[in-house]
């Protein structure tokens, strides 16, 4: 029809809900967090991902991990990595090289052409240099589907979080002496040395204007939050606080509905109503004679 919009994202001016943010959302854990906002850094740290579909065990990488879900999706991840949200603009993100991740199923096509040419690579004896840039590749895939024991799950679908890496330079890593990737048990033992900690020394910048949001767990936790961030020269209200329930109840529209108390018995009430209830069926026989 003449006037009307065929693609984009409104036909007839009605607009549909878009997948996908323009914020990055970062989660830490509290005193994290504070760290964070006094350094403006958000430093890189090894994460164990799951590689067993083409090196057969699993590979640590340094990264800084975000996702880029709206606000309507936060419900389940608000409270997964730490429970405390920076939201940063995506054109940050952008000038900084991250990346959406590579999501990936280990039955795959994409998954069979990782595993040829790894393959490839030892057949032919390719140098150094191919093999650090396929392991750079690689650091970007994640499993569309995996175990995450650190939350009781036997599958759970890391498709659905939108991940978004800072992968660090592995040339840069191997010119500060530190590696670039480890293996698993190299990994385990690497966090048994720093006191269970993966963190490496250096990380992503940012600036006052590049952070937007702030999530935390209770709404008593605003004020002292804005008063710290004053104290660290962040502009007053240049970020927008808010706080779990606020964002699950008013933003997402969950939470809202409250159920029916259940009703339960103790043993003694138990008890006592069979008592009750014998002594009205012996009233009942003496009245009927």
């Amino acid at each position: 029809m003449p006037g009307q919009r065929i693609f984009g994202n409104s036909i007839n001016n009605a607009t549909y809900m878009g997948l996908s943010s323009n914020i990055l959302w970062h989660q830490t854990n509290f005193n994290s967090l504070r760290k964070i906002l006094s350094s403006k850094t958000i430093l890189c740290s090894y994460s164990l991902e799951d590689t067993r579909f083409v090196l057969g065990g699993k590979t640590a990488f340094a990264m800084v991990s975000m996702c880029d879900l709206p606000f309507s999706e936060l419900t389940s991840y608000l409270s997964k990595y730490g429970g405390y949200s920076l939201g940063f603009s995506r054109s940050w993100g952008i000038s900084h090289k991250f990346n959406p991740v590579w999501y990936c199923d280990p039955q795959s096509m994409a998954a069979d052409f990782i595993k040829h040419s790894l393959e490839r690579m030892r057949r032919t004896g390719s140098g150094d240099g191919e093999a650090l840039l396929f392991s750079n590749v690689l650091s970007y895939v994640k499993m569309v589907e995996d175990e995450l024991p650190k939350h009781n799950y036997k599958r759970y679908r890391f498709y659905d979080e939108r991940e978004v890496r800072f992968i660090p330079s592995f040339l840069y890593m191997i010119n500060g002496d530190e590696k670039p990737l480890m293996y698993e048990e190299e990994y385990m033992d690497y966090k048994k040395s720093h006191n269970g900690n993966s963190l490496l020394d250096f990380g992503v910048e940012f600036n006052w204007t590049d952070l937007k949001y702030i999530i935390v767990k209770k709404e008593k936790q605003i004020q002292p939050l804005r008063a710290y961030l004053t104290k660290q020269g962040c502009p007053n209200d240049l970020v927008q606080i808010f706080f779990h329930k606020q964002v699950e109840e008013d933003f997402i529209g969950e939470n809202h509905n409250e159920e029916v108390e259940k009703f339960s018995m103790t043993k003694d009430d138990v008890k006592k109503l069979v008592e009750m209830t014998v002594a009205e069926m012996n009233k009942i026989q003496d009245a009927l004679g």
